[in-house]
């Protein structure tokens, strides 16, 4: 599903209009866009400028000056490389709006570099979740239930596996052994890809804890 429409006053009249999630965006110059059209791809307003800090330079105009009228700008090529990256998004929003992008002869191809999200960044990204939404559970990291050591413990009974069905050189058997092992010793289990947003790692570990529903999941 796309995000919603989220409208927003980017641009000055006159120069090209272009569309991104449904959205027309006028750019500032000749492919130039104020960086607040970030704001459009995520529906809502909360893009950071830091966020900006991990970028290819080359693809961004800062102003000599701050002040008032003064902005960052952006071209097509920053926004495919933030898009990609960006931990906000499905795989399937990337694809899309990165395809609009090359369609709109604002990149140079349509390829796409997926983030992969480190396991400590998803561990404090659903402590936060957690502690926020008030849910009393415990959660730790690099949990060890000899001889094995689980990615995340939570509540002493839920254990989250990041990318465990896709690490290059594991071995089948001991894999579906190490699974009984710890079903046997009755922990419930939920595998999750690496390659999806954050956002959705999160949605997919709070549902499996509200419904009690534990079985493996494939996310695309």
């Amino acid at each position: 599903m796309f995000i919603d429409v989220y409208s927003i006053s980017l641009h000055k009249k006159g120069d090209i209009e272009y569309t991104f999630n449904n959205v027309k965006v006028e750019s500032v110059k000749d492919g130039w866009f104020k960086s607040s059209v970030f704001n459009v791809f995520i529906g809502s307003n909360s893009f950071k400028h830091t966020e900006l800090n991990s970028l290819n330079q080359d693809n961004i105009i800062r102003p000599s000056k701050k002040g008032r009228g003064s902005c960052v700008l952006v071209n097509g090529e920053c926004i495919k490389e933030w898009i990609s990256k960006s931990y906000r998004l499905s795989l399937f929003e990337k694809k899309f709006f990165i395809h609009e992008l090359f369609v709109q002869g604002l990149v140079s191809d349509s390829d796409i570099s997926l983030r992969k999200i480190d396991e400590s960044e998803f561990f404090f990204e659903l402590k936060s979740f957690m502690e926020s939404s008030g849910i009393n559970f415990t959660i730790e990291r690099q949990y060890p239930i000899e001889p094995y050591c689980v990615d995340i413990l939570i509540n002493k009974s839920i254990i989250v596996e990041i990318d465990e069905n896709r690490h290059i050189g594991y071995d089948k058997i001991d894999e579906i052994n190490r699974t009984n092992f710890l079903i046997g010793k009755g922990y419930k289990i939920i595998r999750i890809d690496n390659k999806v947003n954050i956002g959705k790692f999160i949605g997919i570990v709070y549902k499996c804890i509200m419904d009690n529903n534990f079985e493996l999941y494939k996310t695309y």
